[in-house]
């Protein structure tokens, strides 16, 4: 069994879905052959695969880079019949529409993994283009695809909603269970962040963004900072400089500014320590195909706010944080309970976080599931209990 995985980026630009993608060829490659194919980028080095990834420079038409790639094509049009199956994600990129052509000429079973491609909310982003590409091509390749891979039963819904009458996998996306372990001695916070010494960090890591409703949490924490003096909140991800412009006036009008600190995007290390040193973790999200921030911050033993907007009613059932509604007051009154919680309270709730994601999240587990889905698709026999028919 050989497994061609084709993805747009691999690198911290890619986001969740170059986490995926990553760490499924890592933990795959110890059982069969695994390609990692994707496109370059300036951010390529930090996540690269030397022994399995392969780099391709994307074509220049007039000077500018597009996100097409002939030295792609090139190479996978000689090489793709060594493999047995090709595993594409997202759906808007030039690699998925490749993985499809590939599969279609020469006859290869094909996975197509959606990853949140398909929410309401991403699909209103670019709508017309989006609308033009599900009437001439979304739809066609989804539905030719041997199977679609989702990561939730969220998310299940939203493709079966759209129309998608392929076989449907649902397998979440897996964490490394040293994820909680940092190389680097010394500390960044406390060398360049001297005033947060001392302070309960409430906690928002991801992208800057709307969608995110960063908003309604500064609206919510403009609020309530004045009743909790020890606490101060943690913005920690990049945005456009216009909504950070807006967040922080929102943020001096009320006065929360001065308890408040935006740090830009972390990585690495720097991002493990953040997790580390915070005490409650908040993602006020209008939707979220899985939410890898959600898995991190568990595994650090951090107790979790997000919405129902996010796959993760596991919160309430393991008792390791709170699914709430989305909206100011429901934002506010869970953040008022939380805050008010004792360190000791706090960490108990945290603790069973570290165990949900260690019973039910861990790679090895999930990659388990994936080579099931693989060899089911290549050899037949019963589906596995995890892909659901239309």
């Amino acid at each position: 069994m050989k497994i061609a995985i084709l993805a747009n980026s691999i690198s911290h630009k890619g986001a969740g879905i170059s986490y995926f993608v990553n760490g499924l060829a890592l933990h795959l490659k110890r059982k069969l052959k695994v390609g990692l194919f994707s496109l370059e980028d300036d951010n390529q080095a930090s996540n690269k695969n030397d022994d399995i990834s392969v780099l391709f420079q994307k074509s220049v038409f007039n000077g500018f880079s597009i996100g097409y790639s002939l030295e792609m094509k090139k190479y996978l049009t000689r090489h793709i019949t060594e493999y047995s199956l090709i595993h594409t994600n997202s759906i808007w990129g030039y690699t998925h529409y490749l993985g499809y052509c590939l599969s279609k000429q020469f006859r290869i079973k094909r996975i197509s993994t959606v990853h949140g491609m398909l929410a309401p909310k991403e699909l209103n982003r670019g709508k017309l283009k989006k609308s033009l590409f599900r009437k001439f091509f979304v739809l066609k390749s989804l539905n030719s695809a041997d199977c679609v891979h989702v990561t939730s039963y969220l998310e299940y819904n939203i493709v079966r909603a759209y129309g998608i009458k392929s076989p449907i996998a649902v397998i979440p996306i897996g964490m490394e269970m040293n994820f909680d372990q940092i190389q680097s001695e010394g500390s960044f916070i406390h060398n360049q962040y001297p005033h947060l010494e001392g302070k309960r960090i409430l906690l928002y890591l991801s992208r800057v963004h709307p969608i995110k409703s960063v908003g309604k949490l500064t609206e919510v924490w403009g609020r309530l900072y004045k009743n909790y003096p020890n606490w101060h909140l943690v913005i920690a991800g990049t945005g456009d400089d216009t909504y950070l412009g807006e967040l922080k006036k929102q943020l001096h009008a009320s006065g929360a500014d001065t308890s408040t600190t935006f740090l830009g995007a972390l990585y690495g290390d720097y991002k493990k320590e953040l997790y580390k040193r915070c005490d409650l973790f908040v993602l006020p999200t209008q939707t979220e195909n899985f939410g890898i921030v959600v898995l991190e911050a568990l595994m650090f033993n951090k107790p979790v706010i997000t919405t129902v907007g996010a796959p993760w009613k596991d919160l309430v059932d393991y008792h390791c944080g709170w699914w709430i509604n989305h909206g100011v007051e429901p934002l506010y009154d869970c953040l008022n309970n939380a805050l008010s919680l004792s360190v000791t309270d706090l960490l108990q709730i945290g603790a069973n976080g570290k165990k949900l994601v260690e019973d039910h999240y861990a790679w090895p587990k999930v990659s388990e599931m994936m080579f099931q889905l693989y060899q089911w698709q290549l050899e037949g026999g019963k589906a596995p209990e995890f892909v659901h028919f239309n």
